[in-house]
């Protein structure tokens, strides 16, 4: 009974060679058949036979494969996938870096331009700061991470001056995608075989994901090479993480300080994505597992002193951006809409739907797999996918804020991916072992049919899998070689052209170029002509806000425009007898360009430009007394003037009466003014705190670690004199010390008026929706909390969601801020949103359709028809009824907003009136419920 036991316990392998040869023995005439009847039905019936007659016999040797491979060293595993995913690399892009490449679209025309630009900065001995030949004049070295085009600079710097930067620029993109690949396959291995972890790092470079998630599309062709140099760093960052974990040694502690820090710097991403890397270890601690409580907090610990060090960059282009940069929003999805995209893998786009599904699936059961690895990835899947749900913003109150509202919270799928691939081999590995635990004479049926029909896909899918990756391969090269130009002649004549007209100009004057259409290729102009140029359109190609609001000759002849170009038909600017073609480009001049980059806009007197440069203007003041004067470039407060044996600051001087943008102004006295771009700033050092903190908290970790000093430490401490019942009664009474905090900061909340309108779950118990259609009787809507929806029969839906609704400058594009949009599902429909609030102080009331009406009424106050941008002011802070009524235009969708002012960016002067209601008259006009 016994022995008859064992022989079904034990392995196939064991048991003898008789199935497997029986198996091969019937798959012989199979093969006799195919050859013979090749190229007929019965021929491919015959080939499929002896495929799977051949798979089937192969898995009763798969425990001794499996024993062979474990023999292989774990390093040469890593090397042999990572040798994969190198050739995988070089041939799909080995031919897109050997390509001379002329960058025209999307952000490789501007990396080219920055990286030129710093390449210069360097050479000079300094890193720049101004780059005042790109547009009407910017700071991307100040308001953005400098760390990509300076890491390419100095590549190119190393290598010489005949290496090209474009080159440079593709090789760095295909360097960040594989090293986040061979991170993902580092990932994998560490909870899953070393096969599924290769095919989940093949998903990972092979994907195309989207702009928002990452991939091909991301990287190559829309050029997020921050972004994607930020990934790379994070998702190493992450398996150092997990190697701290399994041991905990100085070295990885440290390689974590080093990652995170510099990821912090190279994309402000990566910041959320640490948050929530701490956030996922901090919930292992939580769960049961095999990794220590006080080791899953201590990785935590070294993932925020890597953030903190790193402080000193991120911390004051930040706060910079904040204060001067444009807004670059993107809402996150309604959550239903989250889940339902978690359904079908369209969270985190990708090529490999199934994979990402099943990763997230896994991300739900990782959490109880009581396994540290597992635990940390599947938490930080779980926390990066949910924050891009509105709900979590909303019900948190962590919207609206200053911060929140310049967040792109859709592309928190991008770094959740990193954990994506890992999990779905995990899971597929999982699923593995269910099937190898069962007992022999099931396996052996099961592995058999899995045998067969593996092998089947591998005989018959390769051809087709062969294709796609051919296909993918050549759409993949495709995307660095995407050119706009269809002229190449006309452009190359333009630039020459433009190139003679700027050594004519001179240094003492300026001209620059207004594109009334196109898009990112423009900055090729500035490459090969040196003649900046202003792209009009609704994507703000560079950073600072100060810039031409109105095509107004007023403000073109403030910024020092001189040509209009078009490149389908004339442009719509400039005189047309100076009109001349270059192919299918068209230009004009504009007469209100004078060339004057400095002028004197209060007072009496002359002046002369003695020198320029990107960050120095000498200037030549004749005048009886001081005189106000302003150059041709945007307001940014790091310019400083120094005259009259003293420096002046800059001063922010409007283009236009009631415009939003300023020039850069000083007021200098008569003689020799020279300004430079080098002034303090209060940001400059915002960052040494954080970062000084956590280097006090990495010194402390690192002289725990020395158990000479933790024994003098534990020997001097007066906490092992304290008595444990004092003990307890300290920590109790810190606890509830803690609670009351709590509550009165609930309460105060409470007690203070609303940051905005949220319509949202916990604010439905106190909100009434109606609907009418046609002037019918207002009817209620219902609420449903699972949807979040509120349902309007026969009317349409209303959702409480963050969007893109006020929009203060037409430069720049609407903050993010909680919303309620209304979807009409019939025509003359109208919504009314009834609530007691608590309203008080300075708000901003808005709507993003301007054909639609909105009706904002509070009590027995007169009603306020609300458009783009309306500013309200709430003298008390007493609960009344407000009363919201949106009537959509037909069945479009409509946002409204209502926010206080204090969480938007405010104008420098309160004096000045707000920004005009509508965008640029000369940008190409969106859709009604769209937002730019």
């Amino acid at each position: 009974m016994n022995g008859a036991r064992d022989r079904d316990e034990a392995p196939p392998s064991a048991r003898g060679c008789g199935p497997s040869l029986v198996l091969l023995a019937a798959a012989v005439p199979m093969l006799a058949l195919a050859l013979a009847l090749r190229g007929t039905p019965e021929g491919t019936v015959s080939l499929a036979a002896f495929v799977g007659l051949l798979g089937a016999s192969a898995t009763y040797h798969v425990r001794t494969l499996r024993e062979l491979v474990r023999l292989v060293p774990r390093p040469v595993g890593w090397l042999a996938g990572v040798a994969v995913l190198a050739w995988v690399a070089a041939d799909v892009w080995w031919d897109a870096i050997a390509r001379q490449h002329v960058f025209e679209t999307f952000d490789w025309p501007i990396h080219h331009a920055l990286v030129e630009a710093m390449r210069e900065g360097l050479e000079r001995g300094a890193v720049p700061r101004w780059v005042m030949d790109l547009s009407t004049g910017d700071s991307p070295f100040e308001l953005y991470p400098s760390l990509t085009p300076r890491l390419v600079a100095e590549l190119a710097r190393w290598l010489g001056p005949d290496v090209p930067v474009p080159k440079l620029l593709v090789g760095t993109a295909v360097g960040a995608h594989l090293a986040l690949a061979i991170a993902v396959f580092t990932l994998a291995r560490r909870v899953a075989p070393g096969w599924l972890a290769l095919v989940a790092a093949l998903a990972a470079i092979l994907d195309a994901g989207s702009v928002v998630s990452g991939g091909i599309v991301a990287l190559f062709h829309f050029a997020l090479l921050h972004q994607g140099i930020g990934l790379a760093l994070g998702a190493w960052t992450l398996v150092c993480i997990l190697s701290y974990i399994s041991s905990p040694r100085v070295p990885v502690a440290l390689a974590v300080w080093v990652l995170a820090a510099i990821a912090g710097v190279a994309h402000p991403l990566m910041l959320l994505s640490h948050a929530a890397l701490a956030a996922a270890l901090v919930l292992g601690s939580l769960v049961p597992t095999e990794v220590p409580r006080a080791r899953m907090l201590g990785a935590a610990l070294h993932v925020l002193v890597g953030t903190a060090l790193g402080a000193v960059e991120w911390l004051p282009y930040a706060l910079r951006l904040a204060e001067h940069g444009v807004v670059y929003p993107m809402a996150p999805w309604p959550l239903f809409e989250l889940t339902a995209h978690a359904l079908t893998g369209a969270t985190a786009e990708a090529t490999f739907r199934p994979l990402v599904a099943a990763g997230l699936l896994a991300a739900l059961l990782a959490i109880g797999s009581r396994r540290g690895p597992a635990v940390v990835l599947g938490g930080v899947a779980l926390l990066l996918v949910l924050a891009t749900a509105d709900t979590v913003w909303l019900e948190l109150g962590l919207a609206p804020s200053r911060w929140s509202a310049s967040l792109a919270l859709q592309r928190l799928a991008a770094p959740a991916k990193i954990a994506l691939w890992p999990l779905s081999a995990w899971l597929l590995a999982r699923l593995f072992a269910v099937t190898a635990g069962t007992s022999v004479r099931a396996r052996t049926g099961s592995c058999a049919l899995i045998g067969a029909l593996a092998a089947l896909l591998l005989a018959f899918g390769a051809r087709g899998a062969s294709a796609w990756y051919v296909a993918h391969r050549d759409w993949a090269r495709g995307t660095f070689t995407a050119r706009w130009n269809p002229d190449p002649g006309g452009f190359e004549a333009l630039t020459a052209w433009l190139r003679d007209e700027q050594r004519r100009v001179g240094s003492d004057r300026c001209a620059r170029l207004l594109a009334e259409n196109g898009q990112h290729w423009v900055h090729q102009i500035a490459l090969r002509s040196g003649v900046p140029v202003f792209y009009v359109g609704p994507i703000p190609m560079l950073f600072l806000r100060e810039r031409l609001e109105s095509p107004t000759p007023e403000q073109l002849q403030q910024f020092c425009f001189r040509w209009a170009l078009r490149h389908d038909r004339p442009p719509s600017f400039g005189a047309e007898e100076t009109e001349r073609r270059f192919g299918m480009f068209y230009v004009r001049e504009l007469p209100s360009w004078d060339g004057a980059f400095a002028r004197i806009a209060r007072g009496e007197g002359q002046l002369r430009v003695l020198a320029r440069d990107d960050e120095r203007v000498v200037l030549e003041i004749e005048a009886r007394e001081p005189v106000l004067v302003t150059l041709a470039t945007g307001y940014y407060p790091r310019w400083r003037a120094f005259a009259g044996g003293a420096y002046r600051p800059a001063v922010a001087v409007p283009v236009a009466e009631g415009a939003r943008s300023h020039l850069l102004g000083f007021e200098l006295p008569p003689g020799r003014a020279e300004i430079t771009c080098d002034a303090p700033l209060p940001s400059d050092d915002a960052g040494w705190p954080v970062a000084l903190a956590g280097a006090f908290a990495a010194v402390g970790w690192a002289l725990g670690r020395m158990r000479r000093v933790r024994g003098l430490v534990r020997r001097a401490a007066l906490v092992r004199r304290i008595p444990w019942p004092t003990a307890r009664t300290v920590g109790l009474a810190g606890l509830g010390a803690l609670g009351v905090a709590a509550a009165a900061s609930w309460i105060a909340r409470r007690e203070a008026p609303a940051e905005a309108l949220v319509l949202s779950a916990f604010g439905s118990m106190r909100t009434r929706v109606e609907a009418s259609v046609r002037g019918a009787p207002w009817r209620p809507c219902e609420y449903t909390a699972l949807s979040g929806w509120y349902t309007c029969e026969g009317a349409g839906r209303v959702l409480g969601t963050m969007a893109t609704v006020l929009r203060d400058h037409p430069a720049s594009w609407p903050w993010l801020t909680p919303a309620v949009r209304v979807y009409p599902l019939a025509e003359q429909t109208a919504f009314r949103i009834r609530s007691v609030r608590r309203l008080g102080g300075s708000y901003v009331a808005g709507v993003d359709d301007a054909r639609a009406t909105a009706i904002l009424s509070r009590g027995d106050e007169p009603p306020i028809a609300l458009d783009g941008w309306t500013e309200l002011d709430f003298g008390e802070t007493a609960p009344r009824e407000l009363s919201l009524e949106i009537r959509p235009h037909g069945r479009q969708p409509v946002g409204v907003a209502l926010v206080r002012s204090s969480h938007l960016r405010r104008d420098r002067d309160a004096s000045e009136s707000r920004a005009p209601k509508t965008a640029l008259t000369f940008a190409r006009p969106r859709g009604p419920s769209a937002s730019p």
